[in-house]
């Protein structure tokens, strides 16, 4: 029997690979240490306005109450970096690594319906759930458990031989499958994360309170930004990759196979004249199906107004002024 899901583990591994994901790593429930720091988490009220990971957080606790049968979680990482090795960000208007392509969340889910297909084939009897993301799945504390890589103290989860820039997938199934043993934090006394991050939102090791983080307030925040973290938040637009942009591990990142997320539009490396002429039509003709959609159009204009008066170019007001002018609250604010 232990030679028959040796030989399954096997077989799926082969076909993960043969999509293009660069690890797949398998575990067990419980989730263990990580259930009772996410309850924390939430107590502390870290998770801001994302009211959807307080409402869901039972199922996220305990994944056998959206699979009954569940038996194996299996975590799949594909990489999305478009440039490895590149020095940190320049420029006046940065946007996140992650969003310089085509929507993950699309390209993830294709090659999920094919996965969902493999199991069909190879494993008839088989219930499997899925999730990119989306689902209420703790998706890094799962990927810690089963040795995908460790959790490190920006709260991303590092492979030793990829670094920190994937995106995780992870299936829900009742095959009883061999899982693999967490990997060791290699961290170590290192700090360059909770140094570098300009809000401070790293509140301690592992911790991130994301209130404070760039990302969360450029892309999931729909409010008006406080001012006192306006002039924190530098030139970034669409995210914020300083605390992985740091991490050494990420000399080991490799370049995204998939060409969708290469960038080649090249709006990661446009002006803020640019940014500032775009009128609301443009922008969803150009982001309609990238990350970049996600806070519409005033709440990047939001984000790029931001950037403009912290890049301190005279020459921005007179763009400025008419966009003082937009009929939304949160883009004249």
């Amino acid at each position: 029997m232990d030679s028959l899901k040796s030989d399954s583990k096997t077989l799926l591994n082969h076909f993960f690979r043969s999509l293009g994901f660069s690890k797949a790593a398998f575990t067990k429930p419980p989730l263990g240490k990580s259930a009772e720091l996410f309850k924390d988490w939430l107590e502390y009220h870290y998770h801001g306005e994302m009211a959807y990971l307080e409402r869901r957080a039972s199922e996220r606790l305990n994944p056998s109450k959206l699979l009954p049968a569940l038996k194996s979680i299996l975590v799949l990482s594909y990489p999305y970096d478009p440039s490895p090795q590149s020095p940190r960000q320049k420029g006046e208007a940065l946007v996140s690594r992650y969003a310089w392509g085509q929507d993950y969340h699309d390209l993830l889910k294709e090659k999920l319906k094919r996965v969902q297909s493999f199991f069909e084939e190879h494993f008839p009897t088989s219930l499997c759930y899925f999730s990119v993301d989306a689902e209420p799945v703790l998706e890094k504390a799962w990927a810690e458990k089963s040795g995908l890589g460790w959790l490190g103290k920006h709260s991303n989860i590092i492979n030793p031989k990829q670094g920190s820039y994937f995106f995780l997938a992870t299936l829900l199934t009742d095959l009883d499958l061999p899982e693999d043993p967490p990997m060791q934090d290699h961290c170590g006394a290192c700090s360059r994360c909770l140094d570098i991050c300009p809000t401070r939102a790293i509140v301690k090791p592992y911790v991130v309170d994301a209130r404070l983080c760039i990302s969360y307030l450029t892309i999931e925040y729909k409010g008006v930004i406080p001012l006192k973290l306006r002039p924190k938040m530098g030139a970034h637009i669409f995210g914020c990759d300083d605390c992985q942009e740091v991490c050494p591990w990420n000399r080991f990142s490799q370049k995204t196979p998939e060409k969708s997320f290469w960038g080649e539009e090249g709006y990661q490396t446009w002006s803020l004249e640019a940014w500032l002429e775009m009128d609301e039509e443009l922008f969803i003709k150009k982001f309609a199906k990238t990350p970049l959609s996600r806070p519409k159009y005033r709440g990047m204009m939001r984000n790029v107004l931001i950037a403009a008066g912290n890049s301190g170019r005279k020459e921005l007001a007179p763009w400025i002024e008419k966009k003082l002018k937009d009929p939304s609250p949160l883009v004249r604010a």
